[in-house]
């Protein structure tokens, strides 16, 4: 706000303060006063040499107030003296300063001027008090009343070398004082206040044993002159009978520096508070500060975040779409030739996806590894291709079919899987039979044999045949089968002789008996009853019509014979074992 504008009840020109204002201007005036606008204290304080406030007492005390308030809410120091300007002025002009009160504001500002840096105001300061003390008997009382010009000097002339007082009083101010007490030590003492008496005289004493401790140089002419005007006052005080002490005991002194200690402590403490405050504010906007910048960074940052999100989500997206586009054109052109080994990997990977609790999710793996089966069924159905096969079980393709057969619900599990995992197996050659073998089979193939499906309990069986059949042909037929240890650790041939009694079908029947007799090459079949039931059912299929079942069991028949046990029983009722 500012008293430059428009209103003209803040705009005071030549021969405004010579009217009366308006009630309502004045407040006005207040209200700018305590809102700091330009110039309104000038304002105010013409208003109040006008005269004004004489006639309003209640006026006067609201001024007052508001000065005041205002002041104390004021953080430009440099305005102090205005403040107390304005408010001596409108105290004055209602009367309502007493005289006391006045005079101790003249010996307040008077000494002020008296210790000024400037010399020639210090000068003007020491004059002055000297002509109001001449003219002016109550003033000279004040001067020497409590609070007056003797206890002020005392502070002022203590030596210390941590007063404060005494470090940024000029020597030239200190001598202009000891002549003005000096002076006034030529009149009555009697009227000196007899506390700030003792404090002056226990300063000046102080002095002079400081003068005796410190050595002087011989240009220091103002100390010197200071020192011998501060003995004077002190004879001169003397005589008057305000004896001064030959020496100021320990105690005293002591109680004096112990006086200034705790001034200057508090002091120190005061700045130390105000320190810490400023530190505080300027700890309290760095912080600030920081957390603003801290905002931005985790809101830029989140922005950052969702689009780095963004851009992800739409890559997964497009490469998935890739990957179904691959995926569907690899399964609309099967052939071993097009399909690499990182694409058999692949295709392993989305067999292997766990069911989840989304059934729309689980039908679609379901659909997918379906896919695969029919993939896998045109690629090696009736086909030798070594490659192929290869390239499939090394990409995760066996080990895939091992998943599902061992995770998921048998009801789940369909004959179009256990087909495609039975054309790994047939038609190949040894290596591939070995390397099916080296990815534990057995366990997940005997866990399709409780299938309700005789299908998928056919296509296990056969599958295990077709396994086994690699180890029979890289061993000597005297020798244990290779892969019994296998089986034999899972249980699996009470597993078979189960499923051989359950006789589901012929085939399920023959198959049961042939893969037993297989494992047991060389080796007794060390139950009595299956020994008995699989060798005779071997027998019935080798005296059988022409076919690869006769001729399957008669070299299973050959295998067993290698043990005497299984001989003997194989030779009952006259049985010639196969050459």
């Amino acid at each position: 706000m500012s008293l430059q504008g428009d209103d003209v009840s803040l705009r005071l020109i030549a021969g405004q303060t010579d009217r009366a204002a308006e009630q309502g201007d004045f407040t006005h005036i207040l209200d700018a006063v305590e809102s700091g606008a330009d110039g309104a204290l000038l304002t105010l304080q013409h208003y109040i040499l006008g005269g004004e406030l004489v006639q309003n007492p209640g006026q006067a005390r609201k001024t007052s107030e508001k000065i005041a308030r205002t002041f104390f809410a004021q953080p430009d120091s440099k305005l102090a003296g205005t403040f107390a300007s304005v408010l001596s002025s409108s105290l004055a002009w209602t009367g309502r300063m007493s005289e006391q009160t006045a005079l101790e504001v003249f010996v307040s500002l008077l000494f002020g001027m008296l210790i000024s840096d400037d010399a020639v105001e210090s000068e003007l300061g020491m004059n002055l008090i000297r002509e109001g003390v001449k003219k002016k008997k109550e003033f000279r009382r004040v001067i020497c009343g409590r609070g007056g010009l003797l206890g002020r000097s005392a502070l002022i002339l203590t030596p210390s070398t941590s007063s404060s007082l005494n470090m940024i009083t000029p020597l030239h101010a200190q001598l202009n004082v000891i002549e003005l007490l000096i002076d006034l030590a030529k009149g009555k003492v009697s009227i000196w206040d007899t506390s700030d008496s003792e404090s002056l005289l226990d300063a000046l004493q102080l002095n002079i044993e400081e003068e005796k401790d410190n050595d002087k140089d011989d240009d220091e002419n103002d100390e010197d002159r200071l020192n011998d005007n501060i003995k004077s006052l002190l004879l001169l005080l003397d005589s008057k009978g305000l004896k001064k002490k030959n020496q100021i005991s320990n105690n005293e002194r002591k109680e004096f520096e112990d006086r200034i200690r705790i001034a200057e402590e508090r002091t120190r403490i005061v700045e130390e508070e105000k320190r810490k405050a400023e530190e505080g504010e300027r700890k309290a906007e760095e912080e600030k500060r920081v957390a603003q910048q801290l905002v931005i960074l985790l809101e830029t940052g989140k922005k950052e975040a969702e689009e780095r999100a963004r851009i992800a989500e739409e890559k997964a997206t497009r490469l998935q779409i890739e990957k179904e586009t691959q995926f569907q054109n690899l399964i609309h052109q099967p052939g071993w030739s097009v399909i690499t080994l990182n694409q058999w990997t692949e295709l392993a990977k989305e067999m292997k996806k766990p069911f989840g609790k989304d059934e729309q999710e689980n039908k679609q793996i379901e659909e997918r590894v379906e896919e695969i089966c029919e993939l896998i069924r045109d690629t090696f159905k009736d086909k030798e291709d070594e490659r192929g096969r290869k390239n499939s079980i090394q990409g995760g393709i066996a080990e895939a079919f091992i998943f599902i057969f061992t995770q998921w619900p048998l009801d789940k599990i369909m004959k179009v899987h256990s087909k495609a995992f039975l054309y790994l197996t047939y038609p190949s050659n040894i290596q591939i039979k070995l390397l099916l073998f080296e990815k534990k089979p057995f366990a997940s193939l005997l866990r399709l044999l409780d299938h309700t499906n005789r299908y998928v309990v056919d296509d296990a069986i056969a599958s295990i045949i077709n396994i086994i059949l690699g180890g029979t042909n890289i061993t000597e037929i005297s020798e244990p089968h290779p892969h019994y240890t296998a089986m034999d650790e899972l249980g699996g041939f009470d597993k078979i002789f189960e499923l051989f009694n359950r006789n589901l079908s012929k085939y399920t029947r023959d198959s049961s008996a042939i893969c037993i007799g297989r494992f047991f090459r060389a080796q007794e079949i060390p139950d009595l009853v299956m020994r008995q039931e699989i060798i005779q059912h071997l027998k019935t299929l080798a005296n059988g019509q022409e076919g690869i079942e006769k001729n399957v069991a008669k070299y299973t028949l050959k295998g067993l014979s290698q043990n005497a046990v299984n001989r003997v029983e194989i030779e009952k009722d006259g049985f010639v074992v196969p050459l």
